[in-house]
């Protein structure tokens, strides 16, 4: 099913659930429950990081580095997907005991491999799918969400070469800390689907009693992408993209005085 329809759907049932408020309590008694569904955090990792080629952002300053333990040295994610800002991030884990070397010659290859998770993620992204988050369905059977898919939209990561002194707190020292920028990756759009991982999205009958709880696991994985250096400081970096996250909805008995309209009269039983 597209994000789309699935719009659709939830937009139908949201205004069927109003008209059912909206009619008073012949209705409302009518009406046993509805689902309450929730997505939680988006997360995400890389299986695989790769510089290629000449690299220049820890090599003796000439590129306006001033650090510390030339050539080696950690980077980090800091813009895009990820705003961590951690100098010693695993976020981009490098081949050297998480460093990558900032003064390789042309034509070397450094390659680190093993899932990393990333820290700092940006949660308001413009960039996530959309058709999942809070919501009510005033329905018995959400099953449509079974393998649902949207859309990645055009995601990127912007790896810097951080070089924060010992301690730095950024609210105290100005904001970020000093950085160059070695590379920016563009993964394009890739899907992201909803595998249902526990429960039944239909809801049941115990006794007469309406029951249901529902997990799908939002899986999007995208394969390896490189950046464009843009000067001669930049690096052609390149990684893999995978993002999860679930969405969980758990059915829940219907009580109308929590669903007033503003304006409407408390009837008695609700004070």
């Amino acid at each position: 099913m597209t994000a789309r329809s699935l719009k659709t759907i939830l937009a139908l049932t949201l205004a069927g659930a109003s008209c059912l408020a909206l009619a008073g309590g012949t209705a409302q008694a009518q009406q046993q429950g509805y689902w309450q569904c929730q997505k939680s955090p988006w997360s995400a990792y890389t299986n695989y990081r790769k510089m290629e080629g000449l690299t220049s952002f820890e090599c003796g300053g000439i590129c306006g580095d001033n650090s510390h333990t030339q050539p080696t040295s950690w980077v980090d994610i800091t813009g895009g997907i990820s705003q961590s800002q951690e100098d010693h991030s695993d976020t981009f884990f490098g081949p050297l005991n998480g460093e990558w070397n900032g003064c390789a010659a042309t034509g070397a290859i450094q390659e680190s491999t093993g899932a990393k998770w990333m820290v700092g993620i940006n949660q308001g992204w413009d960039r996530w799918p959309t058709q999942w988050g809070y919501s009510q369905l005033w329905m018995e059977d959400i099953s449509f969400f079974n393998e649902g898919t949207d859309f990645m939209r055009t995601p990127y990561g912007s790896i810097y070469d951080l070089d924060c002194a010992p301690g730095w707190i950024s609210w105290t020292w100005g904001g970020s800390c000093p950085k160059n920028i070695v590379g920016t990756i563009y993964w394009g759009n890739f899907p992201v689907t909803a595998h249902l991982a526990a429960g039944n999205p239909v809801v049941s009958y115990s006794y007469g009693y309406p029951q249901g709880y529902a997990r799908w696991d939002l899986v999007g994985d995208a394969g390896v992408s490189c950046s464009t250096p843009a000067n001669g400081c930049e690096s052609v970096v390149c990684s893999d993209l995978h993002v999860r996250s679930s969405l969980e909805c758990s059915w829940t008995v219907y009580n109308p005085c929590d669903h007033l309209l503003p304006g409407m009269d408390i009837p008695s039983e609700c004070i």
